[in-house]
């Protein structure tokens, strides 16, 4: 009889643990692309600002990019280049279930 006790508060605990520590996130995409003659821009660095961690991500050779294990919140995202003047979209708020593509234009210095 004990032993089927303390098994079954060792599985309830155990059932406990593994739902608290989900932490649940989600994947930042979009697409960067130069102003003026609106074209793709290749190698441009992404950065989510105010975060415990760093979380980043360069665009590809079509101007595409993917933050990955983002939590869900409010957050600033940077956009930079070397020649060009760094471009901050503020107030991205990720929520469960909603997979928006954020787009950024780039502009010379």
């Amino acid at each position: 009889m004990k032993t089927t006790a303390s098994i079954t508060i060792l599985i309830l605990l155990f059932i406990a643990n593994s739902i608290f520590s989900q932490v649940v996130t989600q994947i930042v995409k979009g697409n960067v692309f130069d102003n003026e003659p609106q074209t793709q821009f290749i190698g441009v660095t992404i950065v989510i600002l105010d975060t415990g961690s760093i979380i980043g991500a360069t665009t590809d050779l079509e101007g595409n990019y993917k933050l990955v294990h983002v939590s869900l919140g409010h957050y600033n995202i940077q956009f930079s280049d070397m020649g060009y003047d760094p471009v901050i979209v503020s107030e991205i708020l990720e929520c469960m279930g909603i997979s928006d593509k954020k787009h950024a234009g780039i502009a010379d210095v």
